[in-house]
């Protein structure tokens, strides 16, 4: 019971732990098979942004699935082709030809032939693509953090970042999980002057709806402390972020920690909210 009300007081400030429209940890669609399984939750970002939503996840051997054309939007110079039988495709990404048939392990980049472990399948024309293709096919970088069960992807090569940046990075995420919930208006228009550069533009109408409904509903928070944060992964317009937070409801005490992604919009960072 104590873990359980912990995440609900730390979801409004950490992601919402249920993020809006389904629990994080169920968030996995389970592809069906004749022996399903329960598969770990895991949480799968891709720049910054959690996708974990719009997974699936094999239950006969724990593969996990990307619907293609997520991580297609954030590529440069990429189209994709289905044949008319719908039983091929074609990447083009800049120079590279890309060719494969639908539930194969075989692919084909340019003249060279790879066997993955599983290979891509089409459903309600939505190309999904396994975990090694992204990766090996693709080529995007991916970092997987297995202790945590976290999976960051990113559409660009990681770099190290300079320390001035990577601190104002951590220094949003650490104004927004020091935010005391007693002291903020119940107000949508002042929530939204008050997180307008703290969350990212795409998510901050949604967040704020949100967060007035929880701010509305007398209940009991206890008191959130920030100990550190600290940047993983990143690209020139994308993070992930190391968070640690301590939780105090009265004489009990609970540590929180995880990864958070940001993204930089018009040469300033956001936390994504989605």
């Amino acid at each position: 019971m104590k873990w359980a009300k912990l995440l609900v007081i730390i979801s409004m400030l950490i992601f919402l732990i249920i993020a809006p429209g389904s629990a994080r940890a169920l968030k996995n669609q389970i592809q069906s098979g004749a022996n399903p399984a329960t598969p770990k939750p895991v949480t799968v970002f891709y720049d910054g942004v959690d996708i974990t939503g719009q997974i699936t996840l094999s239950p006969n051997d724990g593969i996990i699935y990307i619907p293609m054309p997520i991580i297609i939007d954030q590529l440069k110079d990429t189209q994709v082709k289905t044949s008319s039988n719908a039983s091929k495709c074609t990447i083009t990404t800049g120079t590279t030809v890309i060719n494969f048939s639908f539930n194969s392990p075989r692919v084909r980049v340019d003249e060279v032939e790879l066997e993955l472990m599983s290979g891509p399948w089409l459903n309600d024309q939505i190309i999904y693509v396994p975990l090694e293709f992204i990766q090996n096919v693709l080529g995007c970088p991916v970092k997987e953090y297995t202790q945590s069960a976290i999976i960051a992807i990113f559409s660009c090569p990681i770099i190290q970042g300079d320390y001035k940046e990577n601190n104002l990075i951590t220094d949003k995420l650490q104004n927004y999980l020091s935010t005391n919930l007693y002291n903020l208006s119940k107000d949508d228009s002042e929530l939204h002057k008050r997180f307008t550069k703290i969350i990212h533009p795409d998510d901050i109408d949604v967040f704020c709806q949100n967060l007035s409904a929880t701010i509305n509903t007398p209940t009991s928070w206890g008191a959130i402390e920030f100990m550190e944060s600290r940047v993983v992964a990143r690209t020139t317009d994308a993070a992930v972020v190391y968070y640690k937070v301590r939780y105090t409801d009265g004489s009990s005490e609970e540590t929180v920690d995880g990864l958070w992604g940001l993204q930089k919009y018009h040469d300033d960072w956001f936390i994504r909210w989605n």
